[in-house]
C-alpha cells in the first residue's frame, strides 16, 4: 500500500450479505486474500470480490478532486466522458442516483478504471447501502468505444424515497465550496 493511502476500514455486515450475493450469483468475480487482520485465513470475512474495471459516475464522484478524497489518491484522477443507455437519475435528497429508465434513455457521466482492490473497497464504503454494486454497458464519449463492461452503483432503497429532478455538479460544487465541506 503506498504511504498517501489510510488503511481501509472494516465492511458493514450489510456490505458483506452484499460481496455474498453478488460473488454467489456470479462466479465470474475472484476474492481478494490480502489479510486484514492478524489471524486472517481465506474463509474469513471480508473478502471482497473484485474485479478490473470501468466504474461510471453520475454524481458528485464526477468531481476529480472528490473522488480523489475517496481513493485517497495524491492527486485528481483522469476520467472519461461515459454515457449509459437505458437508465435514469432521481433524486434522493440533493444527491441524483441512478435507477433503471426507458430503453434507449442515456444518463452521462464519467468513467474512471479501478485497478485496485483496495480503490474498490473504498467506492463500496463510500455508498450507503441504498445502492447495489451491479454491471453495466458504458459508451466512452471521447473515442466512440462502445458498450465495455463496467460497473454503477444503482439505487436500491425505497423509491418513495426519490423525487424527480435533475442534479448540478457545477452547483454542487459552489455550495460546497460556500459551506467550506471540502
Amino acid at each position: 500500500m503506498s504511504e498517501n493511502r489510510r488503511p481501509l476500514p472494516p465492511l458493514s455486515p450489510m456490505a458483506r450479505k452484499f460481496l455474498a450475493y453478488k460473488a454467489s450469483e456470479d462466479p465470474q468475480l475472484r476474492f481478494a486474500s490480502q489479510a486484514r487482520s492478524p489471524g486472517y485465513s481465506e474463509t474469513d470475512w471480508p473478502q471482497t470480490p473484485y474485479s478490473e474495471g470501468y466504474f461510471f459516475f453520475y454524481g458528485t464522484l464526477m468531481d476529480s478532486s472528490t473522488l480523489a478524497r475517496v481513493l485517497q489518491l495524491s492527486e485528481p484522477p483522469q476520467m472519461r466522458p461515459a454515457r449509459v443507455i437505458g437508465y435514469t437519475t432521481k433524486l434522493w435528497g440533493k444527491y441524483p442516483v441512478l435507477v433503471k429508465g426507458k430503453p434507449f434513455q442515456p444518463v452521462d457521466g464519467l468513467a474512471y478504471k479501478i485497478r485496485l482492490r483496495e480503490d474498490w473497497d473504498r467506492l463500496l464504503a463510500y455508498h450507503s447501502d441504498h445502492y447495489d454494486l451491479g454491471y453495466i454497458l458504458i459508451d466512452f464519449l471521447d473515442t466512440g468505444e462502445k458498450e465495455v463492461v463496467g460497473f454503477a452503483f444503482e439505487w436500491k432503497g425505497d423509491p418513495e424515497e426519490l423525487r424527480n429532478g435533475s442534479f448540478s455538479l457545477e452547483k454542487w460544487l459552489q455550495e460546497r465550496d460556500l459551506t467550506g465541506s471540502k
